[in-house]
């Protein structure tokens, strides 16, 4: 997948989470603790505003963009807590901006995801689904990337074929060039012969 496609995959998703981002806590996995009404409706604000934060660093321009990556930045070092540590991780991972470092976001998320008592329950399905985009993307890449080795390995070989054949083809005319020379040494000879044998009847006195 080409970082183009990558970005507007992204951003599709995140119109969709973004759409979508209200059923998050109660749509995925059965048997798990339901959460009260207001509790429930705090935690799908707070993946809204994830979810929202991520849609801007990937569509805005690019002012926008970097004063909303330096805002999350600014949060995060002033008070490192796990909402401000997991929006800035995801916006780490968003392609289409300047600040975008996946390897970096993707370790502070599966840290994040590491500590049970850090997450709440729609803030882990979140990290969950950002972390198997992710792993999506790398699947994708990698099969771009075998795909492309594929090609060159094929282009390689047939450029070491189209070079033994312009090599035979090489030899082929010199050796031509030679046959052509040792014919036309031997017409000069048969030609020298024919003038000598002229010019000798020529001196004969006639009988």
């Amino acid at each position: 997948m080409r970082p183009d496609d990558c970005h507007k995959a992204c951003i599709a998703l995140l119109a969709a989470l973004a759409v979508g981002g209200c059923s998050l806590p109660t749509s995925w996995g059965a048997g798990r603790n339901i959460a009260t009404t207001e509790t429930q409706i705090v935690e799908e604000t707070e993946v809204s505003n994830y979810l929202q934060t991520m849609y801007v660093l990937a569509t805005a321009d690019a002012e926008g963009q970097r004063r909303t990556f330096a805002d999350l930045e600014r949060k995060s070092a002033r008070s490192p807590t796990t909402t401000n540590r997991l929006a800035l991780a995801l916006a780490r991972i968003t392609p289409g901006h300047p600040a975008t470092d996946v390897s970096t976001g993707r370790a502070e998320l599966e840290r994040l995801l590491a500590d049970p008592a850090l997450l709440v329950e729609s803030e882990r399905q979140l990290v969950v689904v950002m972390l198997a985009e992710l792993d999506q993307q790398q699947r994708i890449a990698g099969a771009s990337v075998e795909r492309l080795n594929d090609a060159l390995v094929q282009a390689n070989a047939d450029r070491d074929r189209l070079a033994r054949e312009l090599e035979a083809s090489r030899s082929r005319a010199a050796e031509l060039q030679r046959e052509l020379r040792e014919a036309e040494e031997k017409l000069d000879a048969i030609t020298r012969i024919e003038r000598s044998i002229r010019e000798r009847t020529d001196d004969e006195p006639p009988r």
